[in-house]
Order: C-alpha cells, then structure tokens, then sequence
C-alpha cells in the first residue's frame, strides 16, 4: 500500500474559513526561518540566486513564479526572503508524498486545478492570507512548461483578480535548470502593480516579465551544442520532459491534471486551427493547400506530451 499523508487528505478541503487559524497564519511567519532552513536541507543541488529585489518588510506580495521542473516550489520558497503560502495544485503529491508536509509547515493552500469550486475557494482562502499580512507563491501557468519554445506559457488570470482585490503588487519569479546543469539559477524582478491595468495588460505584463527573467538565466548557461540535437529532436523533448516529470516518485497518473495549458479568450491557437481540418477528405484539387496543414495535425497528435506520458509513464 502506498503512504498516504492522512492529515493533509483530509484537511485539503476544508473552506476558506476552516483551512487554517489566525494563529496558524501568525506561527507560519515566526517559523519561517527554521522551515526556510528545512527548505535548504531538502534542496537536490545549490541553488544560486542572481537577482533579487529590495522589497518593504512591511509589505506583502504575490510571488508569481515560472514552472518547468519539480524542484521549483522548493528552491523558490528558498529565495523568497519572507514567509509565503504556496498554492499547490498536485493532487497526487499532496495525498503521497511525505515531503509535502514541509509544504504544509511553510503554509499551502491545495487546489483541484480541474474543480471550478475548488478552484474559487482557493482564491478566497489565498485573499485571507493576504488580508492577514502574509504573503502567497503562485505558479500562473498553471502547470509545467512543457513547450519546446514558449519561455512562458499562457497565464492564468487568477493573479489579477487576488491583486485587484487585495490591493497588493505581483512579484514574478523564475527558476532555471535545464540541461542537466548543477545548480538552480533564480531571478525575481520588481514588484508589478496592477491597479491600474485590464485583465489582459496584466497578463501580458506577467508574462513578459516571467519571460525576460526566464532569457537572463538561460543566457547564464552554456549554451546547447547543436550537434546533440540529431535525430527526431521533438520526441527527444517528450522523453526529456517525461523524465523531468518521473524525478519525483508518481503513485496515480494524473496526467490529465498535470498537463494543462491555458488558453486565452479571444485568442485562437494553431493547433486548434488544424483541429479544424481533422475530418477533411484530401484531393488533388486541394492537396497542396491542405496536405501540409494536415501534416502539421499528425505531429500535433504525435507529439503531444499528455498523451505521451499516459503511453510511456511506466517505461524505464
């Protein structure tokens, strides 16, 4: 039988008034020095920090982090310099994993990504930490970036409506660590205000800031030696990217939970565009229009990374 933390399956949905106490807020930030410490100890590599702003001790943020691999939630409450309650959103690991209870030390607040109710209490549950003067750590993406060439996804829009309503500044974060490098890079950027901002102006200016920070850590890097890339570099992307997901120990193949991707209002993707085309008949007369868009479809299909792991969790 597999572990199961107890405690936090059953307390992960209790309402924004029950989840925790006034005293549970205030304690989380007395600790937060010995959890930070924890934090340290439980790190898989340095991490180094590259940049981080000057930001009031009398204030309190919402720390909007980039997501590409499982180490980030750790090595991010690691470089934020004050207590943060962290939104996780990996029902798997919340109900499995032992380690999440440092998590839960440091305050969490779970959510079902895939609940619209869960989804609001969150919310509410995250307004009162703020309201309460302490901080929160969410990831706008959503989930993992599984992308071979967005430096950000497309972001939730979660962010505004807390910022709106708590009146507080987003602090976009991003941690780096890909090809195999030994230590975590980190770079935080200056508090965003949104007050003034549409729904979509925030977005884009999250985003944006995720992505610049994002391009200053990997320019940190060596760069990637084109002759590694032979071969079909799409599938190679897919086994890397299951293998970044298998670093941590899977009970339940959530996947459908796992991999998500927002998709904006208003905005049509070109994946849906070919989606379009799934059941058109190829001929002579429209071949050369249509043949290469239906193509473009295959590969869609074939290198889907939901799909990819649901396939191929289990291999290795």
């Amino acid at each position: 039988m597999p572990w199961k933390n107890i405690g936090l399956v059953k307390s992960k949905n209790l309402d924004a008034g029950r989840f925790t106490s006034e005293i549970g807020i205030r304690c989380r930030r007395f600790i937060h020095p010995v959890v930070h410490f924890i934090i340290r100890l439980a790190l898989d590599r340095p991490v180094k920090i590259v940049k981080y702003p000057v930001l009031p001790n009398n204030e309190n943020f919402i720390f909007a982090a980039g997501h590409s691999f499982p180490g980030e939630v750790a090595s991010n409450l690691y470089a934020i310099d004050r207590n943060a309650w962290v939104l996780m959103g990996t029902t798997d690991q919340v109900d499995h994993n032992p380690q999440t209870y440092v998590a839960w030390m440091n305050g969490m607040i779970y959510v079902d990504r895939l609940g619209k109710e869960s989804r609001s209490d969150a919310s509410k549950k995250m307004k009162r930490i703020l309201d309460a003067g302490s901080s929160v750590l969410l990831f706008p993406e959503g989930a993992f970036n599984n992308s071979e060439n967005l430096l950000c996804m497309p972001v939730y829009p979660g962010f505004y409506h807390l910022a709106q309503e708590t009146g507080k500044r987003i602090v976009p974060i991003v941690s780096h660590a890909e090809h195999g490098a030994e230590t975590i890079l980190i770079a935080a950027g200056d508090p965003i205000d949104v007050s003034a901002m549409t729904k979509n102006e925030a977005m884009d200016s999250l985003r944006d800031a995720i992505t610049s920070l994002r391009y200053e850590l990997i320019t940190i890097l060596p760069p990637l030696d084109r002759r590694s890339l032979a071969g079909d570099i799409h599938l190679q992307h897919l086994e890397k990217r299951r293998k970044t997901y298998l670093e941590t120990k899977w009970i339940e193949p959530n996947w459908d939970e796992e991999i998500v991707m927002y998709h904006r209002q208003g905005i049509t993707y070109a994946e849906e565009v070919r989606a379009s085309f799934d059941d058109v008949r190829i001929t002579p007369a429209n071949a050369g229009i249509l043949a290469p868009i239906l193509l473009r479809r295959e590969q869609d299909v074939t290198y889907d990374i939901k799909q990819y792991m649901k396939d191929h969790w289990k291999e290795g």
